[in-house]
């Protein structure tokens, strides 16, 4: 994937956006993203954002504005799951801990991934059972093949654990026309370096791209840290597509 254009939706966003849109001579524009809260009262529509554009959404706990950017195929990696079983599934309002259950329901493919793990309480992860055989999990250094997810209140499921940087040799994950949501508090627990990686071997031409700015443990992230690792995922995604060119 080629990032041709850069996206902002908020105050925040905007600053780290023209920072980035000077230093690497892309076009920069304002798309808003509103509430998913009140799209989904509301029964708000698809926004359509355009394939090879990336989108700086604001900090992570925006990360649910994802939900209504594309119907595409989506890719997403996060620390956390996002898909709690808590209260507000019962109201379908979806919040930050728990939209991709809501991306689910509207159908089509989601893999998720996140930070290594060992086990899950009860409502960490939950999955509608009708959407269970559209749903891919994986996680960092897997130390299980299998883990027990939610399916209703009183109900659960296996469901397999994949190696995202093991399958990703495989084309497992290089699904073409997908939404790539990145929540970058991922690098907490899995460096920088291996989670580019990663991004470089996924993405495919045509993709969209949505990030979620991380404030860091105890807010040590300024805005010169965010327009860095932009300015690197950027580089990463753009020198793939250039090689591509030179090698196809």
């Amino acid at each position: 994937m080629k990032v041709e254009h850069l996206l902002y939706n908020d105050h925040e966003s905007r600053k780290v956006a023209l920072k980035v849109s000077e230093r690497l001579g892309l076009p920069v524009d304002h798309f808003k993203v509103p509430n998913p809260i009140l799209s989904s009262i509301l029964k708000g529509t698809v926004l359509n954002q355009p394939p090879r554009t990336l989108l700086i959404g604001g900090n992570r706990w925006k990360h649910h504005y994802a939900l209504n950017l594309t119907d595409w195929p989506m890719l997403i990696l996060d620390a956390h799951s996002d898909m709690s079983y808590d209260e507000m599934i019962l109201f379908r309002i979806p919040r930050p801990y728990n939209w991709v259950y809501f991306k689910l329901k509207r159908g089509g493919l989601v893999n998720l991934i996140i930070q290594p793990v060992k086990s899950l309480n009860r409502c960490d992860l939950t999955v509608p059972l009708e959407c269970l055989k559209f749903f891919r999990f994986y996680a960092f250094e897997p130390s299980s093949k299998r883990v027990y997810i939610t399916t209703s209140l009183f109900k659960r499921a296996p469901i397999r654990v994949g190696n995202p940087e093991a399958e990703v040799q495989e084309n497992k994950l290089k699904i073409s026309g997908k939404q790539v949501s990145v929540d970058w508090d991922i690098t907490r627990v899995v460096h920088a370096s291996r989670v580019l990686r990663l991004l470089d071997k996924v993405s495919v031409e045509g993709d969209t791209f949505d990030l979620w700015l991380d404030e860091g443990v105890n807010d040590i992230n300024g805005i010169e840290d965010h327009v860095r690792y932009c300015i690197d995922i950027v580089k990463t995604l753009n020198y793939r597509s250039l090689r591509s060119h030179f090698t196809d």
